[in-house]
Formats: structure tokens, C-alpha cells, sequence
């Protein structure tokens, strides 16, 4: 979340919005900040309706970069000051300059969002390496692996797995229950590991070195000849619809691949700048918008794109689908906004002010 271009991993570039808007409810949305504010507000009215902030983490910089996780009455977010919080929405008041109550300290600072295992346990990964698995009810540390690299990803869940990426290009497969905290198997990639895709019994895996593979979930097995090039990194997590791929990539494109082979199914869509937020699908149509501010509206069948109207800033953080056909774009600017295929010029949602 500091890197620009080919920077190394801890070259400080500058804090940005990450974390993908979470629904309360039809009108109310939490975010995590690039300021490291905890807040809630309505999507109907623009009115917050309370915050927090966390704790200043290494270079004076306080952020939540990871989408928060709700879960049995709270909210689960980590900072970058390596604390991972536990809020009640009701415990927050809006314009309020309240700390968040820290629910369980760290090794080091936490960039990814935490994820919840079908039996309850919550994963939670740090920039020191470290994969913690806790009891979200009073956050008793149940086990432990140390990954080799830094973990900037929000862990993805499989059957029995959890799978985690670094920054030094190894992927992990952890197991989870009764042998939680054991490696099952790992690949190693050429770069840093980007987005991560689980369907079915693949793993879809982008990375920094301009490759996106696919692996069996079991093994860790490659399920193509050889994995897909692009012309820069892939960043965001691909979209998998039926069985075609949707491969965002900082190069500008949204590659089309065949899911079983990974060769093209279709001519890549060429926006006009770098695209580091994850797609989403709303009503009949995939969403997909990039750096440059613009927001495309493409027909999976035939891979044909739309433009949309722009946003006033860039996007990092991953689309969400609102209702049947709306999106929720949180561009940098700290703003969010709606957007509908009907109706594709995005509107200001959150805050209003």
C-alpha cells in the first residue's frame, strides 16, 4: 500500500484508501481509513453516524488499510499501529475524536483485514509474517505460523486451508482445525503475491512478477501449462464468472481467460490507466475502475466495455455490489459513491459534506 511503480516493499510513497466499503444494512456502510478512522455512515441521507480512530503506527502514519470484517455484533478491523480492533457500532459517535479500544496487540503492523473460519476463528495476518489465528471473543491467540515474508493480504479460505501470500513471492497453504497452524503446501512465485481468486478447487493467484496462476487447491499443483504474462503487475483479486477469468493488471487490462487453460477467451479490455482495484458484477454487467478515475461497464459475454462517467479521484479499493445492480466506489478521495448500469455517472453517497 506504499509501493508505486517497481518501489521496494517499505519505501514509504504515501497512504491511500485500500479497504473496501462493508454493509451494515441497505443505507449503512463502515469504512476503514487512510487517516485511521473506524467509521459509519448513511448511504441514504450522507449523515455519519460514528468513529473512531486508531492507534499511529510506524512512520507517524495511522491507517486502516484491510476491508473490515463484521461479526457477531462487531466490527473487526486492523491498523497499522498493529493493534486489531473489536467495535461495537453502537459504542461510536459521529465527528467523535475517541481512540478505538485496542482488542488484541499484534508482533507488527497489520495491513491485510482479518477473515473468519467456518468454525469461528479469526485469521488475522501481519506485516512481520506472522498468521495469527484468535478466538474473536476475548482474543486468545489458539495457534500461529510464521509465513516467509510479509503478509499485506487479507487470508483467503478454503476447505481446511487458508491461503496467504507475501511480499517475498511465497504463497502458503495453512492448514486449518485440528492441525491448524501447519503448512500443507507452498508455491513460489517470482514476485510479491498479489490478489488471490479461490473457485472450486483452484487457487487463482496474481503476483508482482507479471504472472497470474492457477493452482490446485489441495496440492498446490499448476492447472495450466504455464501461468498467464501480462504486461505489469497483477495487483487486485480476478474476477471468476462461470468459466471465464477476469484478470485486473496494472498495465491497464482486463484480461479474459479460459479458466481451464488460461489462454484468452476474448480480446482484453483496454482501459486507460492501471487498474489496482478489484472488479465487482452488478446487475448484467462487470464494473471495473482504475487509477486514471475512470469507471468501465463490460458485458461478460462478449467483453465489450463501456465507459462510464468519471470519479473526482483515483480508485484502489475493491468495487461492492449494492443491491441487485448498484455499485459502492471508495475513491481516494475519501469520498463514496454509486454508480448503476442504467445510471453509470457516479453520485456522491458518503458523507455529503
Amino acid at each position: 500500500m506504499f509501493l508505486a511503480g517497481g518501489c521496494t516493499a517499505g519505501s514509504l510513497f504515501s497512504t491511500t484508501v485500500w479497504a473496501a466499503p462493508v454493509l451494515l444494512d441497505d443505507e449503512t456502510v463502515v469504512l476503514g481509513t487512510q487517516t485511521g478512522h473506524i467509521v459509519i455512515g448513511n448511504i441514504i441521507t450522507g449523515a455519519e453516524l460514528g468513529r473512531c480512530e486508531t492507534g499511529e503506527g510506524r512512520n507517524g502514519v495511522r491507517a486502516v488499510y484491510g476491508t473490515p470484517l463484521l461479526h457477531d455484533g462487531r466490527i473487526y478491523a486492523g491498523g497499522f499501529d498493529g493493534f486489531l480492533y473489536a467495535i461495537p457500532p453502537q459504542s461510536l459517535l459521529p465527528e467523535s475524536e475517541a481512540e478505538c479500544t485496542p482488542f488484541f496487540e499484534a508482533d507488527s503492523a497489520i495491513v491485510g483485514g482479518p477473515a473468519l473460519t467456518a468454525d469461528g476463528v479469526m485469521l488475522i495476518g501481519t506485516e512481520g509474517g506472522t498468521l495469527y489465528a484468535l478466538d474473536p471473543q476475548n482474543a486468545s491467540v489458539i495457534w500461529t505460523f510464521e509465513a516467509e515474508g510479509e503478509l499485506w493480504g487479507t487470508p483467503v479460505l478454503g476447505d481446511g486451508l487458508a491461503y496467504i501470500g507475501t511480499l517475498r513471492g511465497v504463497l502458503h497453504a495453512v492448514r486449518l482445525g485440528s492441525g491448524g497452524g501447519t503448512e500443507a503446501w507452498r508455491h513460489q512465485a517470482g514476485a510479491g503475491i498479489g490478489g488471490m481468486t479461490l473457485s472450486g478447487n483452484t487457487l487463482y493467484a496474481g503476483a508482482f512478477d507479471r504472472n497470474l496462476y492457477a493452482l490446485n487447491a489441495e496440492t498446490g499443483r499448476p492447472e495450466w501449462p504455464a501461468p498467464f504474462t501480462a504486461d505489469n503487475w497483477f495487483w487486485a483479486a480476478p474476477l471468476i464468472i462461470g468459466n471465464r477469468i477476469y484478470a485486473p493488471s496494472l498495465d491497464h487490462s482486463l484480461y479474459i481467460l479460459n479458466a481451464d487453460t488460461g489462454a484468452p477467451a476474448a480480446d482484453p479490455v483496454m482501459t486507460g490507466g492501471a487498474i489496482r482495484s478489484a472488479p465487482a458484477v452488478a446487475g448484467n454487467r462487470i464494473i471495473v475502475a482504475n487509477e486514471e478515475r475512470e469507471t468501465w461497464w463490460i458485458d461478460p459475454e462478449t467483453g465489450l466495455g463501456i465507459v462510464g462517467g468519471k470519479l473526482p479521484d483515483a480508485m484502489y479499493a475493491p468495487l461492492v455490489t449494492l443491491g441487485e445492480s448498484d455499485a459502492l466506489f471508495f475513491a481516494q478521495d475519501g469520498i463514496v459513491y454509486r454508480a448503476s448500469p442504467s445510471l453509470r455517472q457516479p453520485v456522491r453517497v458518503f458523507p455529503l459534506e
